[in-house]
């Protein structure tokens, strides 16, 4: 069997390595989250200050209340013909419209809470209280799932026709002594009109060994004779 192999270098990289950037404009009140902390997705790992949300959900809570006690006394009125129709539509529609606006501050209030996006690893956690955020701009909060990583490579566009999804590959890392044998995950269909290359991933199982940003080497099968 005669094998002809490509070499290529690239990095290991995590599948969900984010940055975290809050929903709404605000000032830090409370950081929840350390640096080396597992989190889930989900979790709360900071909060924006919602005073003037606060007291004014709890301002609509107090009109829904009365609202609903009255709505709940009109109806029974119109269950039994007594009273007019546009009295029982009246209260209907204030409850209602109580309801939507509170389920509007509410969402907004949510959003005051900057939460982790995906499963992982607290890698970054550079937010401190009373800083202003602010949606788009890095918060310093950087959360890596190291249980799913890939090595991330750029392949020559030369190559285009003979390295394919599921090729075969040895993949070998310069701090960690053994090498494993995989295959390409992912290669791109576009080439890069900056580089002229295309990206390839290998995913690797889970090691202990294995971190984001280690130096990878690629030898890729891209040419194979069985009776050579």
């Amino acid at each position: 069997m005669f094998r002809n192999f490509l070499e290529v270098q690239g990095k290991v990289d995590a599948e969900d390595n984010v940055e975290i950037s809050p929903e709404v404009p605000g000032s830090v009140t409370g950081v929840f989250v350390k640096v080396g902390q597992q989190v889930s997705k989900g979790q709360v790992i900071a909060q924006l200050n919602d005073k003037v949300l606060s007291q004014s959900v709890a301002q609509l809570q107090t009109q829904l209340e009365l609202a609903t006690t009255v709505f709940n006394r009109q109806k029974n009125l119109w269950d039994q013909k007594i009273g007019t129709e546009v009295q029982y539509l009246t209260a209907k529609s204030q409850k209602e419209g109580l309801q939507r606006q509170l389920s509007g501050l509410q969402s907004q209030q949510g959003m005051s809470k900057i939460k982790s996006p995906v499963s992982g690893t607290v890698d970054a956690m550079d937010l401190k209280i009373g800083q202003a955020v602010a949606p788009g701009q890095p918060t310093g909060i950087r959360i890596v799932n190291a249980s799913k990583l890939k090595v991330v490579a750029l392949v020559a566009e030369t190559y285009a026709g003979r390295v394919n999804q599921g090729d075969q590959v040895e993949v070998s890392l310069p701090d960690v002594p053994d090498s494993l044998q995989a295959r390409i995950s992912f290669a791109a269909k576009v080439i890069d009109p900056v580089s002229r290359g295309f990206s390839v991933e290998v995913k690797l199982p889970s090691n202990k060994s294995f971190r984001p940003n280690m130096v990878a080497v690629l030898k890729i099968v891209d040419y194979q004779n069985d009776k050579a």
